[in-house]
């Protein structure tokens, strides 16, 4: 969505425009909930745009909230009221970020589906970093003090969360593919856990 925003206001396309802020308005009616929290999949007809199901691939279950899946939500939501300023994408932005903070362990960085917690669940540091950076960009864009901090400060936490405690250069571990540890790709297939 955002390399289409991007693109409509390079090239001055509005057709580009109209793509994008319909992909946003489509996403925010059919994949948020009304507590805001979201579901990773929604499925179509691709015959008459009619919602087939809503569920989940990569989340707990059909019912829960994949952690990936929120955090970009909080990012991409945000990103759109920057293009547009439209209200509605700032408040499910900010609604979203309520809800993923709301559900956040002691060290800020999220298990891999918001909907469960223990000692033995994997955490998901790609989320935490995807959530962080949608929360700075959401701050940015509010006009209240108080939500700029709120805001802001919760994406400090987040970041210095990560950066003491999941990443490569911080880790005993011999062996890493990337920056981030201790995150979830794919739980149900066994693919990037952890």
């Amino acid at each position: 969505m955002s390399a289409i925003f991007w693109a409509a206001k390079v090239t001055g396309d509005y057709n580009l425009y109209d793509i994008a802020y319909k992909h946003a308005i489509t996403c925010l009616n059919e994949h948020v909930r009304e507590d805001f929290s979201s579901f990773h999949v929604v499925e179509f007809n691709p015959e008459n745009g009619e919602v087939l199901k809503r569920y989940t691939h990569q989340g707990a279950t059909d019912e829960s909230t994949w952690s990936r899946g929120q955090a970009w939500g909080i990012y991409g939501f945000a990103l759109a009221y920057k293009y547009t300023e439209d209200e509605r994408f700032l408040n499910a932005s900010k609604k979203m970020a309520d809800y993923f903070l709301k559900y956040l362990p002691s060290d800020s960085v999220p298990y891999w589906d918001l909907s469960i917690s223990g000692n033995d669940i994997p955490r998901d540091a790609s989320a935490a970093a995807i959530a962080a950076s949608g929360m700075f960009l959401l701050a940015d864009q509010i006009g209240s003090k108080e939500e700029f901090i709120k805001y802001n400060s919760s994406a400090m936490n987040i970041a210095k969360s990560i950066i003491d405690n999941y990443t490569f250069l911080n880790s005993e571990r011999e062996t890493e593919e990337g920056l981030l540890i201790h995150t979830v790709y794919n739980y149900h297939k066994g693919w990037g856990v952890d």
